[in-house]
């Protein structure tokens, strides 16, 4: 095998070299004939642009011929460049005595490019004439050539050149000096530069000279570095700070640190933020020393820098700042807090644990945004501690640092407060802590430990408060015991946290509470919280839901307590929910209230309850005072009519995906929905939601995306056992499924057009439960249903119904 591929690459190579030449050869021929032809300006431009990539010596005297044309002369010139031959030199010297104007610039720019030294004699005569009109460019092209007769031909137009055309010749020194450095020729180099430095020309060329200069490796540029430091020119200090940072080598940086106490206060800040620029470590130390300066400014930037280079040993001169109290104080501070080296925790916590008030508090702050888990015995220590600020910094410190182990010691430090100023701070840690811990049955056990041997009152209560926002069942039982207390403050803090409970196994303890309470505090408490609890609970079902609200609607005590049930209403799915709130729709003192939940509710089941969501609408558009509602409802009652004897009463499941799977693939696999309907959490289909196709239930609006699946449910209850047609429009591929027997299938990618399958089905009296599965390729996605008898009119006593008919 190897032997075959070493022979098929040799062919190959052999091929390439053997035929490429002639190919480009034969490109380039056309590339000539068209030149040479009366062929547009377009394809002439177009044929020298190609000639720079395949031209050879052959392309060269075609080309020349072209270098005084004024529209090809350009392209011509450009195309001649990267021809390796010398024959395109000569070209463009002979082109140089015979041109003038733009096309001999043109020309000399070339010549420049290709570094051409036997034109240095006549670029040299063009560049001393300041009336040859081009000595600016040739005094360039001569810096690029950069022989000893092109560098001494600059440096004399520079020196005593006329003065027109000594910045061109300061450009044209830099331009030789870049590339007699980049040969190792830094003598020469720094020559040029120097006499940059000390010709007359504008200033932005001396800063050019002086940053070259400095580059030149060696002693001569760091020393000019370091003068220009201590000018008084803010142009040259620019200059050095900007080769302090790139500047190469750990010397660089020792003698930067060394002479960065005698600068200018200024430049000693604006030279600290160029050292950290250099990444060095070296220049902490120099830093370091500067944070005990007298000036101020140098104090603040050398506190600051520290939080970027510090190490371990930066921690004692930034607490010192911030124990001075001086205006550096909070940069120490910021410092502290961000400084990244190995050692510096355990310094904080020994400052933290001797600094005094609010430092000690700012520490005990720092430490917990540092993440030091290592400080968390020393918090403990000051959480238990006589000074009560700053037990509330370390309990708030051990809400974010402490672990699960700590739990007992914080529960104890909890129950022995003797104040209450730090109090919600404890209360804060231990929930956070329990929050930790792995077994959430487990999370309230030192908290009940504790409680059940303490006789305190603000213990008890500050324990309770607790366990509320644990939430547990443990927790739960513990304070619905506490229900029963001989002591009312006691009783209070467990309807209170009852109220606050964070899921639904308070409900029946607050509907108990705010049916038989005599305290019209707690009863209020309760029922806000039995209100409040039902609004969040996401696993009863809306039927569940609705029975739960329609008691607390009945005992709701005033207009305050009806708006907080119709709230809670308005976002149950539920035709039983509309009923509930269309009963005080006519009520002005909670009018506004109902109006919106029950356009909140009749836009959800106006696909499962069409009748009654159309009239619905009809008194909304009666009560609402609102114009944007009226439309609303009116928008509703035009999709009901809508919907014709279409199918849009749907539950919904999804989106299932499997890997990389596309639609078609997707088709066959068999999700829950198929294996274990049970389980599937099912949620009403929002249906008219197009307007000019009130009868198509869009997928992609619930489930954005492709290469996906989604399965729909519905109940056809029959007044008699019948034969029907299903058809069925679908967006893309779709399967169904009737009292779970599989009676239509197409896995296809197409538009959801009414009747596109159709299938012959058996009504059973009663409910008939009816699932599609509906596939996604791109957008859109969607499907349309109806039922039709087999002589193809509507068949009576049919009624499709999403609700009531499996969930509980």
């Amino acid at each position: 095998m190897k032997a075959r591929l070493h022979i098929a690459i040799t062919i190959l190579t052999f091929f390439l070299v053997a035929c490429i030449p002639a190919l480009l050869n034969a490109g380039q021929q056309e590339h000539i004939a068209v030149l040479k032809s009366d062929a547009p300006l377009f394809e002439k431009a177009r044929a020298c642009e190609q000639l720079a990539i395949v031209g050879t010596n052959k392309a060269v005297p075609v080309l020349a011929a072209l270098l005084g044309d004024e529209s090809l002369g350009d392209y011509a010139r450009l195309a001649m460049e990267p021809i390796a031959d010398p024959s395109v030199d000569d070209a463009l010297r002979k082109a140089m005595g015979t041109l003038r104007g733009r096309r001999l610039a043109g020309v000399i720019n070339s010549i420049g490019v290709r570094r051409d030294p036997e034109a240095v004699s006549a670029l040299s005569k063009l560049a001393r004439d300041p009336g040859s009109g081009v000595a600016t460019e040739a005094l360039a092209a001569l810096g690029q050539i950069a022989t000893d007769d092109a560098v001494e031909t600059i440096r004399k137009v520079l020196a005593a050149g006329p003065a027109e055309l000594r910045p061109a010749a300061a450009d044209a020194c830099l331009i030789s000096a870049q590339r007699l450095s980049a040969q190792d020729k830094h003598k020469q180099a720094m020559e040029l530069y120097d006499a940059v430095r000390k010709a007359d020309v504008p200033g932005h060329l001396h800063s050019a000279a002086t940053y070259g200069a400095i580059r030149i490796p060696g002693a001569a540029g760091l020393s000019l570095l370091i003068e220009q430091l201590k000018t008084t020119d803010p142009m040259m200090v620019e200059v050095a700070l900007r080769a302090a940072r790139q500047l190469p080598g750990p010397a660089v940086t020792r003698t930067l640190v060394a002479e960065l106490p005698g600068l200018h206060p200024m430049v000693q800040v604006l030279l600290i933020k160029a050292l950290l620029d250099r990444n060095d470590p070296a220049v902490r130390s120099g830093i370091q020393a500067l944070a005990a300066s007298d000036n101020p400014h140098i104090r603040a930037e050398s506190l600051r820098a520290l939080g970027k280079i510090g190490d371990a040993s930066s921690v004692s001169v930034l607490l010192k700042a911030a124990r001075a109290g001086s205006p550096e104080a909070d940069i120490a501070l910021s410092s502290l807090r961000i400084l990244d080296s190995e050692g510096a925790d355990p310094v904080i916590i020994a400052g933290m644990k001797a600094a005094n008030g609010k430092l000690r508090a700012d520490l005990i702050g720092i430490l917990t945004d540092r993440r030091c888990t290592a400080a968390t015995g020393a918090l403990l220590a000051e959480a238990a501690g006589k000074d009560k600020s700053i037990a509330a910094a370390a309990f708030k410190a051990l809400a974010t640092l402490a672990g699960p182990e700590y739990m007992p010691t914080l529960v104890r430090l909890l129950a022995g407060l003797k104040s209450n100023e730090p109090r919600s701070h404890a209360e804060n840690a231990v929930v956070a802590v329990a929050g930790r811990i792995e077994d959430q049955r487990t999370r309230a056990d030192d908290v009940l430990a504790t409680l059940n041997s303490t006789d305190r009152i603000d213990v008890r209560c500050s324990l309770l408060r607790v366990s509320g926002r644990i939430g547990n069942d443990k927790a739960l039982d513990a304070l619905r015991k506490a229900l029963k207390d001989e002591d009312a403050q006691v009783r209070d803090t467990a309807v209170r946290a009852i109220a606050a409970w964070p899921n639904s196994k308070a409900l029946d303890i607050l509907s108990d509470i705010s049916a038989n309470t005599s305290n019209n505090i707690h009863r209020v408490l309760a029922f806000r919280g039995y209100v409040r609890l039902l609004g969040l609970d996401k696993e009863l079902s809306e039927k569940a839901k609705v029975n739960l609200y329609t008691p607390a609607m009945n005992s709701a005590a005033g207009s305050d307590e009806k708006k907080l049930v119709l709230g809670g209403l308005g976002g149950v799915k539920h035709p039983g929910a509309l009923r509930i709130i269309m009963d005080h729709i006519d009520d002005p003192k909670v009018k506004d209230e109902a109006v919106v939940a029950a356009m909140r509710v009749a836009q959800a089941v106006a696909g499962a309850r069409p009748a009654e969501a159309r009239e619905a609408a009809e008194k909304i558009q009666m009560y609402a005072a609102n114009r944007k509602i009226r439309d609303q409802a009116g928008d509703l009652i035009k999709a009901v009519n809508g919907f014709d004897d279409f199918v849009v009463a749907w539950q919904v499941a999804g989106p299932y995906t499997e890997g990389n799977c596309n639609y078609s693939q997707l088709f066959d696999i068999a999700f829950e929905p198929e294996t274990a309907p049970d389980n599937v959490k099912w949620s009403l289909m929002p249906a008219g939601t197009d307007p000019k196709r009130p009868w198509i239930l869009d997928l992609l609006k619930l489930y954005p995306g492709d290469s996906r699946t989604a399965y729909v449910r519905t109940w056809i209850h029959s007044e008699i056992k019948r034969t029907a047609v299903l058809e069925i429009g679908s967006d893309d591929g779709v399967k169904a499924w009737l009292n779970g027997k599989l009676v239509g299938a197409n896995n296809i990618a197409r538009a959801a057009i009414p009747g596109s399958d159709k299938a012959n089905i058996t009504l059973e009296q009663g409910a008939n439960r009816l699932m599609l599965k509906i596939t996604q390729n791109t957008s859109p996605w969607e499907f349309c249903v109806r039922l039709s008898g087999v002589d193809g009119k509507k068949p009576e006593g049919i009624v499709a119904d999403c609700f009531d008919w499996s969930a509980p």
